[in-house]
């Protein structure tokens, strides 16, 4: 059951992020698109953070561990900084290829780095280790997958879809990303 809401608040909290990047995109003003970046920003790194969380919950190890609450809180600023450059990017009317391409490396990034610093937080991290192949699967797949949901988000409006549907086609794909990389590092996890 931990599974599946961590999988949902991964979901709807990038597709709440993407939605939020098209209404600061539209804002006349400065005031609404500050709000509407900030909101984004904080949907986007909040969501990655909680739903990081909630599957280490779903850990034996982990649920009944004990957690240094400095590196928990401190472990949401990657995710808010990658989130921050994400929605400055999504907020530019023209944004090309290869800005998407090193946004979703960002993006990437930031998700890996905050599910280490995250896992890191438990004090049960020092019974385990990470093989070193299923790691570099875990950070190889959240980037190509952050990646294609910035392109997805670029090229479905070219084909004509509604707002509504692209913001839920890459917010799935975002946010398969971000829970897809959470559970192959954790299944990248060696138990003595």
């Amino acid at each position: 059951l931990l599974v599946a809401v961590s999988v949902f608040i991964a979901v709807i909290t990038c597709t709440m992020a993407l939605q939020m990047a098209g209404l600061a995109q539209k804002a006349q003003q400065m005031p609404a698109r500050a709000l509407a970046q900030f909101s984004g920003t904080v949907s986007l790194g909040g969501g990655i953070w909680c739903m990081h969380f909630i599957g280490m919950l779903a850990f034996a190890p982990c649920a009944s561990s004990e957690f240094s609450a400095v590196h928990s809180a401190m472990s949401a600023l990657p995710s808010l900084i990658a989130a921050m450059v994400t929605m400055r990017t999504l907020q530019q009317p023209v944004r090309t290829w290869g800005t998407l391409l090193l946004n979703g490396l960002i993006l990437g990034l930031g998700v890996a780095s905050m599910h280490f610093w995250g896992m890191a937080a438990a004090h049960a991290s020092n019974a385990f280790y990470y093989s070193p192949q299923s790691l570099l699967l875990a950070i190889t797949l959240v980037m190509i997958f952050a990646v294609a949901a910035l392109m997805v988000h670029r090229r479905l409006p070219e084909l004509g879809c509604q707002p509504m549907i692209v913001n839920i086609v890459s917010g799935v794909v975002l946010g398969l990303a971000v829970s897809g990389m959470h559970y192959v590092a954790m299944d990248a996890i060696h138990l003595p």
